[in-house]
């Protein structure tokens, strides 16, 4: 760690003579000159390994952008015979001065990532902590909620030491619900406590929802004991390993406060799945879990994520309980924990299997309280004032936070320049040499700079499709937050949906909107070209900047054609070998292709028709199986299309270990998926996808108005 921050320092030092060098003013062609010469040098640096050579980097890149922002304040078209002119300059100015914050607190945060290995647990096992899991539950269906509580119960842990909580928030609802919401409200509760008490989990519930679900935790930490607390969502799977990689931390550090773990997921969200793009790239949050946090376990910032994390009671009670200043309380809690001088701990073994949202709405409903809660933690804990943390922790939350103001930035880009093409305002200093002197070398260095940071976890423009996806939502939600921070309320995101036919989405309007006014004005842009021979650089600036916007808009589209969803579980692929056992006591060997809770698909070699099997699952309980005849006699040679039937809880259970109990399995998908493409070639494939799913959107869009 003392290296760390000893390169860190000179990295600063250096930084700051680069920004006395940044503010020298430079004519555009030496600016140019210049700038390939400092591309040469971080180009040789990129073969170069070790913390010094990508600080170096880091520090070149962060150069060339000082110097282009030095060179936009300076250049800013202002004139007081055009306000409306000069208030688009400024805002366009503040979108990209935001992008440049990011940009260098992306530099800091992730310039020397921590990696953790697990610590080992002394044989001793007296001396392990005892340790409570939470599972809160509010409205998930018990076909979500029960895989949960399996895998809870299977966890590698001494009995005596371990205890499964139902956090069931869905109870109070039924107390104050009428009519057929009641029924299902008390039929579901039921159901719950029934699961609890076949397989042996503990059922709690409480009078009211107040505070959501921090309100249902804290509840649930006046009942029990333990002295860490697991915290898993009802959606997320654990592997049997997630505390014996985790509790070791807890013992060599006593103010540890948290240990959190990746989220991994096991469906697609609706961009993968909608663009056919699920396990063929790098998954969304692959950049925050395999890099963003382990910058910010550099600094001790490493966050609560809400799940996937174990917690020491002690320092929950330190803070008052899990917070409820915020509808992220994870983020919120972590954040009144640093300040107590507590530290928190990022290790990168993926150890849940998750749901994400199978539709777009879904998908919104939980951006948005991401959104709307990081706001909350801005107006309410604001980190940069809050005493008691240190000057990392502070730029780290700043990081975390201010992420989620791109919708600003994103929806300002996108009207920049059809506003400047139709009003013919002047927003952006012009002139071809100021554009290759420092525009172009500026774009070149965000690039690269990405593709150094984050390039093996997240495709060249991924990053701004999933931000357009959000942004015309996200910017009602968060300036309606900023206004009234006690305001917005906890929304549970849906999982589990089903979709019988592929649609359009319902909240496609506002992209059509915008794409309407890019298409009127790339046509005005035309004309403007043929009739404003003198501005031709101005209007070709725009032009371009609107094609890149079409980039994203296409793909958008593409991702707002919700595609069928039949399973509400889906098969996680295993190609695993086992040992079949017939009716007739034979054995055969099969593979195990894909698999869920409910059945699976086995691959049967030399075989034709075999009704009836079983086979061990973890720990030698037998599991049975029956192949679907309506479905085996279209399947390919040797597939068995199967339905599980476990016979016992012990079945159910081994079952459950079987399909979801191995963190090797999720480490391989996920490191399997990294990206090795280059930024030009992504550039290429992302604009035909694009093109081919705003088509797929046009035709989809052209037959349901003709069913109308």
């Amino acid at each position: 760690m003392f290296r760390h921050l000893v390169i860190i320092f000179a990295g600063a030092l250096a930084l700051i003579s680069m920004g006395w060098l940044a503010s020298i003013p430079l004519p555009p062609e030496l600016s140019l000159h210049v700038s390939v010469a400092t591309f040469a040098v971080m180009w040789g640096l990129s073969f170069v390994p070790g913390p010094v050579a990508r600080l170096s980097f880091l520090v070149l890149g962060a150069w060339v952008v000082l110097r282009y922002m030095v060179w936009r304040v300076i250049s800013l078209p202002l004139g007081p015979e055009d306000m409306i002119g000069s208030v688009g300059a400024v805002l366009l100015l503040l979108a990209e001065c935001y992008g440049v914050l990011m940009l260098v607190l992306g530099m800091l945060i992730n310039v020397s990532p921590l990696n953790r290995r697990p610590l080992p647990l002394p044989e001793d096992r007296s001396k392990w902590p005892r340790v409570d899991v939470f599972i809160p539950t509010y409205s998930e269906g018990l076909d979500v909620v029960k895989p949960t509580v399996l895998g809870a119960l299977n966890i590698d842990y001494p009995s005596e030491l371990i205890r499964v909580h139902v956090l069931d928030d869905g109870h109070p609802r039924s107390l104050t619900a009428k009519g057929r919401d009641a029924y299902e409200l008390a039929a579901r509760t039921e159901q719950l406590k029934a699961l609890c008490a076949e397989f042996g989990a503990n059922y709690l519930t409480r009078e009211n929802n107040l505070h959501a679900k921090s309100g249902n935790m804290n509840s649930a930490m006046q009942h029990t004991s333990g002295e860490l607390i697991l915290v898993l969502d009802a959606d997320h799977v654990p592997t049997p390993d997630i505390l014996l990689n985790t509790v070791g931390f807890f013992l060599q550090d006593a103010r540890l406060a948290f240990v959190q773990t990746p989220h991994f997921f096991i469906n697609p969200d609706p961009v993968e799945k909608n663009l056919d793009l699920f396990n063929r790239m790098p998954a969304e949050n692959d950049m925050f879990y395999a890099v963003v946090q382990k910058g910010l376990d550099l600094w001790n910032t490493a966050f609560f994520c809400g799940s996937a994390a174990v917690l020491r009671r002690a320092a929950i009670d330190d803070v008052g309980g899990f917070s409820v200043d915020s509808i992220t309380e994870d983020a919120s809690t972590s954040v009144k924990m640093h300040a107590r001088q507590w530290n928190s701990a990022y290790l990168d073994i993926p150890m849940v299997g998750g749901l994400q949202p199978e539709s777009f709405s879904g998908f919104i409903v939980q951006r948005m309280r991401w959104a709307v809660g990081m706001v909350q933690i801005f107006m309410r804990q604001n980190p940069l004032w809050t005493p008691g943390l240190s000057a990392g922790q502070r730029l780290g939350y700043l990081s975390v936070v201010s992420f989620w103001l791109f919708p600003f930035s994103r929806t300002v880009f996108f009207i920049a320049p059809c506003l400047a093409l139709l009003f013919n305002l002047k927003l952006y200093p012009l002139g071809y040499s100021f554009f290759y002197g420092y525009t172009l070398p500026y774009l070149i260095v965000v690039v690269l700079v990405f593709e150094k940071l984050f390039g093996h976890v997240r495709r060249f423009l991924t990053s701004e499709l999933y931000e357009t996806l959000q942004s015309f939502f996200g910017l009602p939600s968060i300036i309606g937050a900023a206004l009234n921070p006690k305001k917005p309320s906890f929304k549970v995101t849906p999982k589990g949906e089903r979709h019988d036919v592929e649609h359009v989405s319902s909240m496609a309007a506002p992209f059509y909107w915008v794409y309407a006014l890019s298409v009127a004005t790339v046509l005005w842009g035309f004309w403007r070209l043929y009739s404003e021979p003198d501005n031709r650089f101005a209007i070709c600036l725009s032009l371009g900047w609107i094609s890149f916007n079409f980039l994203l808009l296409n793909a958008a589209l593409g991702v707002l054609v919700e595609k069928v969803q039949i399973r509400s579980r889906p098969r996680v692929p295993l190609n695993e070998l086992v040992s079949l056992t017939l009716p007739d006591g034979t054995h055969t060997s099969a593979v195990v292709v894909d698999a869920n809770e409910n059945g699976a698909l086995f691959n049967i070699p030399d075989r034709g028709l075999v009704p009836e099997f079983s086979f061990e699952g973890p720990g030698g309980v037998p599991i049975r199986a029956r192949t679907l005849l309506h479905r085996w006699r279209a399947a390919a040679p040797g597939d068995h299309p199967a339905c599980f039937e476990p016979a016992t809880p012990e079945a159910e259970r081994a079952l459950i270990a079987f399909v979801y109990g191995s963190s090797s399995r999720w480490n391989t998908m996920w490191r399997s998926r990294a990206n090795n493409q280059t930024p030009l070639f992504s550039l290429l494939v992302f604009a035909l996808i694009g093109l081919k799913n705003a088509q797929r959107h046009l035709t989809r869009w052209a037959l349901e108005r003709g069913h109308h």
